[in-house]
């Protein structure tokens, strides 16, 4: 480890040169298994570095190793730590050679270097919910699958690692970690900047209208805003809960709208309906996970398809795929992990809703209700159907791209 900036030279071209001072150095470098880093302490205070054991071996000008490093290292904190322990420890376990330690004192070495640079940055968890969500933002990731912003994304991450419920008071974030803790919570932050997974899939767990669910990466995450409408009874339309006696949620996915339904109307019967097998798994995980197996029957089809599906039902809800091609091909990364069938909808956006609105009507009674999410695909919709006499809902969340139609304007519309 050297200070300040006179270790470092420039080069011509604006490289930043180390000089090995004694040739002997990088040879032993070469013949070792110990990982070999250079720390360099700028005047500014800012600390950088890199791995060099390799370096003067793949530098190296004639059988003699190299005595000047370019240096490139990265800045020196705990994420970069932690990167640098993992791919060190990896090279080792790889490592064909005989060597004089074990993989287990290597490791505990690598620990003595990378905790105490955990211990002098991080204590506790409100350290960590910061620090996760400044780094978060630093790294420009998307935040658009449960929650809307960095600090309530590393909230939900430290709480996983820590097993606290969602409840949890503030007073438990104040306690310093141990590093088992401190482990887990720098893994989980590590794979959502790294790979840009989002938090419900890292975690395997999604809350939706009050309702924990399990959720991974066959399903959407659950954000549907129809949630919303559902706590309300969607009231005027539906005068009485209790008189619900039959609904249907179509692409139910993992099951959210269902369950959510199912108990906001609790004399109602629910078919959950979805294309995806791997999808209806989930949904079935979570039906039984809620005692509803009873009330709700999962079913297999491609939209209204399947002979299980028999009307007529007072309420079709669903939050089917939208996303046009164009909208497909600039999302951000965090939806790759999504399932692409669940999200993709044609050049317009309408490939599913479409074929929906012309045949709902023959599953809702005059008063029944639809109730679809469209998304970005709602000016299409309108301009496919001008004269359809579509409800916008408003929506706490902002936005109005979520329609409701009756049975019988449907029947008007296409007879």
């Amino acid at each position: 480890m050297k200070s300040r900036d006179p270790y470092l030279r420039k080069r011509g071209d604006g490289a930043e040169i180390f000089a090995i001072r004694k040739p002997r150095h990088a040879d032993y470098w070469r013949k070792r298994a110990f990982p070999v880093l250079l720390v360099i302490r700028t005047s500014d205070g800012e600390a950088r570095w890199m791995e060099i054991r390799d370096y003067p071996k793949r530098e190296s000008d004639g059988g003699q190793a190299t005595k000047r490093i370019v240096f490139d290292g990265e800045r020196l904190d705990v994420m970069s730590a932690r990167r640098w322990r993992a791919h060190v420890l990896g090279n080792f376990t790889d490592r064909k050679e005989p060597s004089m330690i074990s993989q287990e004192k290597m490791q505990r070495i690598i620990n003595d270097m990378f905790y105490p640079l955990l211990e002098k940055e991080l204590i506790t968890a409100l350290d960590y919910i910061r620090w996760g969500a400044s780094r978060f933002n630093e790294m420009k990731l998307f935040f658009g699958h449960g929650a809307d912003n960095a600090v309530d994304e590393a909230l939900t991450l430290v709480r996983h690692a820590l097993y606290l419920p969602p409840d949890a008071p503030t007073e438990l974030f104040r306690g310093r970690l141990g590093w088992k803790e401190k482990g887990a919570i720098l893994e989980l932050f590590t794979r959502r900047i790294q790979e840009r997974i989002p938090a419900a899939y890292l975690t395997r767990e999604a809350w939706f209208a009050g309702i924990r669910l399990y959720v991974d990466e066959r399903v959407l995450i659950p954000r549907s805003p129809i949630a919303e409408w559902i706590g309300r009874g969607f009231a005027p339309w539906v005068e009485d809960p209790d008189s619900v006696g039959h609904i249907l949620d179509l692409g139910a996915g993992s099951g959210c709208l269902a369950i959510a339904a199912a108990l906001a109307f609790p004399e109602a019967r629910v078919d959950a309906t979805d294309i995806s097998s791997d999808a209806l798994a989930v949904a079935k995980r979570n039906v039984v996970e809620h005692g509803l197996q009873d009330r709700i029957r999962i079913i297999e089809s491609n939209l209204f398809a399947a002979t299980e599906i028999e009307g007529p039902y007072d309420i079709i809800l669903g939050n089917p795929p939208y996303v046009d091609a164009q909208e497909i091909a600039t999302m951000p990364p965090e939806y790759r992990h999504e399932p692409r069938i669940a999200l993709a909808a044609g050049k317009d956006g309408l490939a599913c809703v479409a074929p929906i609105l012309r045949e709902a009507g023959g599953f809702l009674p005059s008063k029944g209700i639809l109730v679809l999410e469209v998304g970005a695909s709602r000016p299409a919709l309108e301009k496919t159907f001008p004269n359809l006499p579509l409800t916008w809902l408003d929506l706490e969340s902002g936005g109005e791209n979520v329609f409701l139609i009756t049975g019988g304007d449907l029947r008007h519309a296409f007879p």
